[in-house]
């Protein structure tokens, strides 16, 4: 028998995508930098390419929607592994015991994922 483990959470699973907001960021800053050389490399190589372009929109979009897609499967691992995921902000009211909305909800341990959303 598994135990149910509360994860209070605000949106969806915030933890994951505030861990990936700094990837384009900084994939960005080395794409900038790496990736015009190497189309200018590859001219000697016998490659035929274009100007190089960056197209920023396209990358935030891009990473919206791998972000969508890999919240989709940690929250179905979290579903198949009997945790009960609890949208809305909670309140610890003793160490097993949340109140969310309202609601109290108790539990050996409760997870509460704080992610943040940027401004």
């Amino acid at each position: 028998m598994r135990a149910v483990l509360p994860v209070v959470t605000a949106r969806g699973l915030p933890w994951l995508k505030k861990a990936a907001l700094a990837a384009p960021v900084s994939c960005a800053a080395a794409c900038r930098r790496n990736f015009a050389e190497d189309f200018e490399d590859a001219r000697g190589f016998g490659w035929v390419v274009g100007e190089p372009t960056f197209d920023w929109s396209k990358l935030i979009a891009n990473k919206n929607t791998e972000l969508d897609r890999l919240e989709g499967i940690y929250g179905r691992i979290l579903r198949d592994s009997s945790v009960q995921i609890i949208e809305g902000h909670g309140v610890l009211t003793d160490q097993h015991t949340v109140d969310v909305g309202g609601k109290s909800y108790a539990a050996e341990r409760i997870l509460v994922a704080c992610g943040g959303w940027p401004s």
